[in-house]
């Protein structure tokens, strides 16, 4: 392979990997809250967000193409540099990050939570940045580079984590799936409003069960609409009591 051949390959694998970074950036930004609202002027909020619900992603259940849209996004989020020089030669043999990393990554991340649950301490060391300079022949000029020496992933959201710490919040319903929320005003107890008319549903001052016997809709087993029969089939039983019995017509036709 030539060069030319192997520069134009690169070229076009470069062209497809930015494609699916700016699809990355996109579903970042534009990442829902519970409610399934989403605002694309907010993408730092977005972004802790979907740092949230990573933490809570079963990593064995993806599929091999959320496995790769996951590796994107993280990609993104540990802000890689997007726009790179078309001279450049990128290696696309190797998946990044590699699946031990995203568990490593994932296992840190939970570990952050708990501790911010359960009121502990919570620390990070921010890593170290080296600068190097280097004299360009092509532009005949200097040019100015850095590197963060570190996890890129951990770095970014654990600043995501001290810049939102204090509008996170964990649900008052008590069976909430979510570890933590982004509050969107002061006075926010639930994460959604699924979960504020389960919490209702169940703390109702009329309730007489008790609360061990309630079902996941926040209502008691078997006095929901589908107690017995649905309102569809008490509809067709009492219109199969009224009508009319059908009636053999006589034929007046004579042989």
């Amino acid at each position: 392979m030539t060069d030319t051949t192997l520069q134009r390959k690169n070229s076009v694998e470069l062209e497809r990997w930015l494609a699916e970074i700016r699809k990355a950036e996109e579903r970042l930004r534009r990442f829902p809250d519970q409610n399934g609202r989403s605002n694309p002027n907010r993408p730092r909020s977005a972004a802790i967000r979907w740092v949230l619900n990573f933490a809570r992603v079963n990593l064995d259940n993806l599929s091999e193409g959320d496995l790769t849209n996951l590796r994107f996004e993280l990609q993104h989020l540990s802000r890689i540099e997007m726009y790179l020089d078309k001279g450049w030669s990128v290696d696309f043999a190797r998946p990044w990050p590699e699946k031990e990393h995203i568990v490593t990554t994932q296992q840190w991340l939970q570990q952050a939570i708990r501790a911010i649950l359960e009121g502990g301490y919570l620390s990070f060391v921010e890593p170290e940045r080296s600068w190097s300079l280097f004299y360009d022949d092509k532009e005949r000029r200097w040019n100015v580079s850095d590197m963060v020496i570190g996890d890129y992933l951990k770095i970014e959201m654990f600043r995501l984590i001290r810049e939102h710490i204090h509008h996170l919040q964990k649900c008052r319903c008590n069976d909430c799936e979510q570890l933590l929320f982004l509050k969107d005003r002061q006075n926010q107890e639930f994460c959604s409003n699924r979960c504020k008319w389960r919490h209702a549903q169940r703390h109702r001052p009329d309730r007489t069960i008790p609360p061990e016997r309630f079902g996941k809709r926040g209502r008691p087993p078997g006095t929901g609409p589908t107690k017995g029969k649905t309102n569809g089939q008490k509809k067709i039983k009492k219109a199969a009591a009224t009508r009319r019995p059908h009636s053999r017509r006589v034929s007046t036709k004579r042989s």
